[in-house]
């Protein structure tokens, strides 16, 4: 509600793939949600059918506030939801070419710091060199060879550049912890004894 007067597009990242949440957030109003742990095409099918009117899917009609965006009728309120599909893990990048063909998906977005992890590397959002960049390359390639966006987080303006270079399109920037926090010790450092 905060946001469905600022022009801008909620989108909302689910905690698990469970789709009757799917179906109440997108009822809310949001424009589209994020699937996590998305490793299998079984899982991409079972995103996609949670956000997706019958006959695409299995999303119980109710659209509320999403009426305000969309309409009642049925098929715009279903085609207004982004399914965006999540590939943190080492067996999603495996998948990733069948997860990208998997019917009406709109977007990959790769999860950094969790592929990292699954790969024995520390978490972070930057490609590391080796393996875990060329696995964040192969999905995005999986991605567009399927014409579907394709995003992953950064922590600034000079890393969504670079992945803007490097052909991602969905690319979520900072966050508002990480931007509170920054201030928040900034403000203090200047009220510190040894800077007065």
């Amino acid at each position: 509600m905060a946001l469905g007067r600022t022009g801008s597009t909620p989108i909302v990242r689910m905690p698990s793939g469970d789709p009757a949440a799917a179906g109440k957030i997108l009822d809310a109003g949001a424009h589209g949600v994020i699937f996590p742990m998305i490793e299998t095409v079984d899982d991409a099918a079972a995103a996609v059918a949670a956000c997706r009117i019958h006959p695409s899917g299995r999303r119980s009609f109710g659209p509320m506030r999403a009426a305000q965006s969309f309409g009642r009728d049925p098929r715009d309120v279903s085609d207004g939801a982004a399914c965006i599909l999540m590939i943190e893990t080492m067996r999603g990048v495996e998948n990733a070419e069948r997860i990208a063909a998997v019917e009406s998906v709109d977007c990959i977005y790769i999860g950094p710091g969790d592929l990292a992890i699954t790969l024995g590397l520390p978490p972070g959002l930057e490609p590391i060199a080796g393996t875990h960049a060329d696995a964040v390359d192969h999905v995005r390639d999986s991605a567009v060879a399927n014409q579907l966006a394709v995003g992953m987080p950064c922590a600034d303006s000079e890393a969504a550049l670079r992945l803007a270079a490097r052909g991602f399109n969905f690319i979520p920037v900072g966050s508002d912890t990480w931007w509170l926090m920054a201030q928040a010790k900034s403000e203090f450092a200047r009220l510190s004894p040894s800077q007065r």
